[in-house]
């Protein structure tokens, strides 16, 4: 399951091949850094996400409590909930100093800041990050209803989600 090593474009089986990993080339990658709300810095390879997808994956923890839930089970209960609970957060977002947004702090349905490609199982939500061109990919998807959230999940899923969903995302 680690969506990290997709962005590599190489076959994933390389990376569980120990003697292959150790003998082989080093590469630098550019690294995300972020401070929450009590100003703690976190460190990311990956991707750093706020809002609907963050809540699914905090929510996990819960439904694991449950007796025969675990894995998947879990993420798709915390899913429905989250789906069902409300689509609006609200926070803002800086880069470089800078608002990366609308005016005011949401509603937004997700923010995320990408060096990778994937992340949540597969799901490709950044198709153009570069793990070292010294760029971070930021996109935010605006608050949507739950009929065009179920239409673009499959989307957002592949990868093929900004250019259709345009009104509703900034990149």
């Amino acid at each position: 399951g680690n969506d990290f090593v997709k962005s590599f474009d190489i076959p994933v089986e390389r990376f569980r091949d120990l003697k292959a990993l150790t003998q082989g080339e080093t590469t630098e990658i550019d690294l995300l850094s972020a401070r929450d709300q009590n100003g703690a810095q976190r460190v990311s390879l990956n991707i750093i996400s706020a809002g609907f997808d963050a809540a699914v994956a905090k929510g996990q923890k819960h439904f694991k409590t449950l007796p025969l839930v675990s894995g998947s089970a879990a993420y798709n209960m915390s899913l429905a909930k989250q789906l069902f609970s409300g689509l609006n957060n609200y926070f803002t977002v800086l880069a470089d100093g800078e608002r990366f947004g609308r005016a005011g702090n949401g509603p937004y349905l997700f923010v995320i800041a990408a060096n990778g490609r994937y992340y949540g199982g597969g799901f490709k939500a950044s198709p153009f990050s570069d793990l070292n061109d010294g760029f971070l990919e930021l996109i935010r998807v605006d608050t949507v209803s739950r009929l065009k959230f179920i239409s673009l999940v499959g989307k957002f899923r592949k990868g093929e989600y900004i250019n259709e969903y345009q009104k509703s995302i900034t990149f």
